[in-house]
């Protein structure tokens, strides 16, 4: 992810319900320029998540976006 000038970040995992499976990142103040994102494929709580397509789901001040990923072991 890029932003382009210093935010405050929320990044989520949500499956294809819209239901929030993860929270990566909750309201963390970040540095303008470019960030990475790793999710595991747990959930909160730490349960292993099924394969199948799932979405990252990025909230800023700036503005707000989505990414779909596939999570398959």
């Amino acid at each position: 992810m890029e932003l382009p000038a210093p935010q405050r970040v929320t990044v989520e995992v949500l499956d294809t319900a819209g239901r929030r499976v993860r929270t990566l990142l909750s309201g963390r103040d970040l540095a303008g320029g470019a960030h990475e994102f790793v999710w595991t494929g747990v959930d909160d709580a730490g349960v292993p998540q099924r394969n199948g397509i799932y979405w990252f789901r990025v909230l800023a001040t700036g503005g707000s976006s989505g990414q779909k990923v596939v999570l398959l072991r």
